[in-house]
């Protein structure tokens, strides 16, 4: 829990910068594309535009899911039982499952990394290196996050 903590802690240090106000207001992939021109990207790839909308994006998501698993895991901790540590498993399931998957959609801009700005780069960065991945099999994920939960109450 005490890893949970430090990791919600330095995330919202981290990307506390990126508002959530996007200049030009575009709402998905494609539709900004003269917005991302010049960043050396094809004109079919990733722009910088969709990177720093892809960070805000999950700053925001990743907030609630750390939210709900650090209210889970107080739950848990303040009254072991076993609706709680179910509660708690599940909590760090879906965040475990978030993870993996946008670790692996930030791979999208690896042909644009040295053209982004510092703090997109470094927010791509340290979503790459955060948290635990899960395995992609959605039954597998669920025993690992029990597992793990069931680890830090015994």
């Amino acid at each position: 829990m005490r890893a949970t903590a430090c990791l919600l802690a330095l995330l919202i240090a981290c990307g506390g910068t990126s508002g959530s106000s996007e200049p030009g207001g575009t709402a998905g992939p494609g539709t900004g594309e003269p917005a991302g021109a010049g960043t050396g990207a094809p004109a079919d790839g990733p722009t910088a535009a969709q990177a720093k909308e892809f960070v805000t994006r999950v700053d925001g998501e990743l907030r609630q899911r750390y939210t709900a698993q650090s209210e889970a895991e107080w739950a848990k901790q303040t009254n072991i039982t076993p609706e709680t540590e179910a509660a708690a498993a599940k909590a760090t399931a879906e965040v475990m499952t978030y993870l993996t998957k946008v670790m692996k959609e930030s791979r999208q801009f690896d042909p644009i990394m040295e053209s982004l700005d510092a703090d997109t780069k470094r927010q791509i960065h340290l979503l790459r290196i955060s948290g635990t991945p899960a395995p992609d099999d959605p039954a597998q994920a669920a025993e690992l996050a029990e597992l793990t939960t069931k680890m830090d109450a015994a």
